[in-house]
C-alpha cells in the first residue's frame, strides 16, 4: 500500500485591492433597478479591463463591490491609482462612473483556498476599503512598505486608524496619483412628493404627533435629571481574559462574558446582578460571536466552525437547558470585523444581522421574518418600537408591527470620510458612532426618533472615538482610545458630559453598564491579551 502524505498548503504573501461602489444602494432607489444594474455592469466592465495590465486576477465581483489579488505591492498600487483615473475619467471612451468608488489595500501572508484566499491581510483590506470616501485610495503601510516609490503615485503622511475587531492602531497612507483627477461625483439628495392625506388624516396625525411630544417631554426632563446626577468611580482590578476573541454584555439577567476557544468552540460566563464574582464557566460547544442578554438569559450568534455558511442563535436561559435556532445567513463579522455580530431584543423577537439581511426570530413561531436591508449591515439595535440597523451608508428604521422602513442617509460633511460603525438606543433616540480616517474627526451622531421626519439632530466631533453603549434610558458611555484610554458618561438629549471622564489602563473593546457597574472588555497591546474590568459608580451626596 502507498502512503501519501497530506501536507498543509503553504501561504503565499499577496496584496489584495477591495473596491466598492459607494451610495450605490442610495442610487439604485433613487434611480431604479435598471440603472443600479447599469451602474453595476459599468463598474464590473472597468475592473476587468484594469487587471490585465497590472497582472491583477479579479477574484471577485459582487456587484458594487470587487476583489483582486496582486502578487506585487507595486502593481496592485498602480492598478489603484488607474482605476481611480478609469472610474473619474472615463474608459475607452465611456462616461465616468456615475458614483464614487472607494479603495483599500493591505498586504501580507494568504492561504489559498478553493478559488480564493483566507488571512488578515484580506480582512485589513475590506475595512480600509469601508472607510475610504470615494475617490479615495487607503492602503496599509505595510503595502507602501512593500512597494517603495512608484513613478505617477505619491503617497501621504501616515496617520493611525482604529477598527473594530483589531485593538491596535492600524497605520494607514493615503495613495494619489502625481497629476490631480477629475472630482468624484457628489450624490444628490432624492426628492420625493409628499403624499397626500385626507382632511381627517392630517388631524389624526397631527394629534398624534403632539401626545408623542408630551409623552417624550416627559421623559426626557426624568432622563435628565438622572443623567445629571453627580458621581465618582472607582476602577477595580482587571481579571485576565486570556488572548481569545470576548465579547461582553450585560442586562436584566446579569453581565455575560463569551469567548472563543479556537477554532472549534467557546465558552459562556455570568456574573448574577449586583455581584462581581463570575459563575462557573460553561461550555457552549460552537463559536460564539455575539450576545444579547435579556429577562431571562443570553441569546448567543455563534457559528459552528469558521466555513460555516449559517450561523445559530441560541438561548442560554438562567436556569434550564440550551435551545438552538438555526439562521441561514452567514455572519457577517466573520467577513469583515467592523461588522457587528451581537443581536439585539425587542418587541418580543430576537433580531440577528447577517450579511445584508436581518433575520426575526419570535418564540413560539417556527419560521423566522426576513428583512433586506439593502446593504451590507454593520450594527443593530432595538428602541422606540423599531428596529434600526445601520446599513451601508444609512440608518434603517424597521417598524416592529408593520414592517415598513424608513432610510436616513448619513452623509458626512465634505472633506470628512466617515464610516458610521455602532448604533444605540438610549432614552428613547438614537446615537451611531462613526469614524473617519482622520481619529481626530470621529463624530457622535444624534437621530431623534420622535421628530415626524427622522433626521439628524446633531452631529459632535470626538477624537479618538472607541466603543458606545447605553447605561439605561439617560447616559451613554463612550470610550476613547486617542492619547490615553478613558470612560465618559454623556446626557442622551444633549450629548454634554455628565460625570468625571475615568482613566484606563487599557483599550476598551466592549462597554456594558449594569446598574452601579461598569463591565468593559479590554485588550492590552502590550501582550495582546484581554481583560474583564469593573467600573464602579458612587453616587455623590
Amino acid at each position: 500500500m502507498t502512503t501519501v502524505e497530506h501536507r498543509p498548503r503553504a501561504s503565499e504573501v499577496r496584496t489584495f485591492l477591495i473596491a466598492d461602489i459607494r451610495g450605490y444602494t442610495r442610487y439604485t432607489h433613487e434611480h431604479g433597478d435598471d440603472a443600479g444594474s447599469e451602474l453595476a455592469a459599468q463598474f464590473a466592465r472597468i475592473v476587468r479591463e484594469a487587471m490585465p495590465a497590472w497582472d491583477g486576477e479579479l477574484l471577485e465581483l459582487r456587484g458594487d463591490e470587487a476583489l483582486c489579488v496582486f502578487v506585487s505591492a507595486r502593481r496592485a498600487l498602480g492598478a489603484a491609482v488607474d482605476l481611480q483615473g478609469r472610474f473619474r475619467g472615463g474608459s475607452a471612451g465611456g462616461a465616468p462612473l456615475p458614483q464614487g468608488v472607494g479603495i483599500g489595500l493591505d498586504a501580507g501572508e494568504a492561504l489559498p483556498t478553493d478559488g480564493g484566499y483566507r488571512g488578515g491581510a484580506l480582512n485589513l483590506a475590506a475595512r480600509l476599503c469601508s472607510r475610504a470616501q470615494p475617490g479615495e485610495i487607503l492602503a496599509s503601510e505595510q503595502v507602501v512598505h512593500l512597494a517603495r516609490r512608484i513613478e505617477g503615485v505619491r503617497f501621504g503622511s501616515p496617520h493611525t486608524m482604529r477598527f473594530k475587531g483589531i485593538e491596535d492602531q492600524v497605520r494607514v497612507v493615503r495613495v494619489m496619483p502625481d497629476q490631480d483627477l477629475p472630482p468624484p461625483p457628489r450624490a444628490t439628495a432624492a426628492r420625493r412628493p409628499a403624499p397626500w392625506l385626507p382632511l381627517a388624516g392630517v388631524v389624526l396625525i397631527a394629534a398624534a404627533i403632539v401626545a408623542i411630544a408630551v409623552v417624550t417631554l416627559s421623559r426626557r426632563s426624568g432622563s435628565a435629571a438622572e443623567a445629571a446626577a453627580p458621581f465618582t468611580a472607582t476602577v477595580g482590578p482587571a481579571r485576565p481574559l486570556g488572548d481569545h476573541r470576548t465579547v461582553v454584555a450585560a442586562g436584566p439577567a446579569g453581565t455575560y462574558i463569551v469567548q472563543q476557544q479556537g477554532a472549534t468552540g467557546g465558552t459562556i460566563t455570568r456574573i448574577q446582578p449586583g455581584k462581581t464574582t463570575p459563575d462557573p464557566m460553561r461550555p457552549l460547544g460552537v463559536i460564539p460571536l455575539g450576545v444579547n442578554v435579556g429577562a431571562e438569559g443570553a441569546w448567543v450568534v455563534a457559528v459552528a466552525s469558521f466555513r460555516s455558511t449559517s450561523a445559530l442563535l441560541i438561548h442560554v436561559p438562567v436556569y434550564g437547558s440550551t435551545t438552538q435556532v438555526s439562521i441561514p445567513g452567514r455572519a457577517g463579522c466573520m467577513s469583515i470585523a467592523i461588522v457587528s455580530c451581537n443581536p439585539t431584543q425587542g418587541s418580543g423577537s430576537i433580531w440577528v444581522a447577517a450579511g445584508s439581511r436581518i433575520y426575526r426570530y419570535t418564540p413560539g413561531r417556527k419560521r423566522l421574518d426576513v428583512v433586506k436591508a439593502g446593504a451590507r449591515v454593520f450594527d443593530i439595535t432595538y428602541g422606540s418600537g423599531a428596529l434600526w440597523a445601520l446599513a451601508g451608508s444609512e440608518l434603517v428604521r424597521i417598524d416592529a408591527i408593520t414592517g415598513a422602513t424608513t432610510r436616513l442617509p448619513l452623509e458626512p460633511p465634505t472633506g470628512q470620510p466617515l464610516q458610521p460603525e455602532y448604533v444605540i438606543a438610549a432614552g428613547g433616540d438614537v446615537w451611531i458612532s462613526a469614524f473617519s480616517s482622520d481619529t481626530t474627526q470621529n463624530r457622535l451622531i444624534h437621530v431623534e426618533t420622535y421628530q415626524p421626519t427622522l433626521k439628524v439632530a446633531a452631529s459632535f466631533r470626538f477624537p479618538g472615538l472607541g466603543s458606545i453603549n447605553s447605561g439605561g434610558s439617560a447616559s451613554l458611555w463612550v470610550a476613547s482610545t486617542l492619547g490615553w484610554h478613558r470612560l465618559t458618561r454623556l446626557d442622551v438629549r444633549s450629548g454634554q458630559h455628565t460625570g468625571p471622564t475615568i482613566a484606563l489602563p487599557d483599550t476598551a473593546t466592549w462597554i456594558a453598564p449594569s446598574g452601579s457597574e461598569v463591565w468593559l472588555g479590554t485588550y492590552r497591546s502590550s501582550d495582546s491579551t484581554r481583560r474583564l474590568l469593573d467600573v464602579h459608580l458612587n453616587a455623590k451626596p
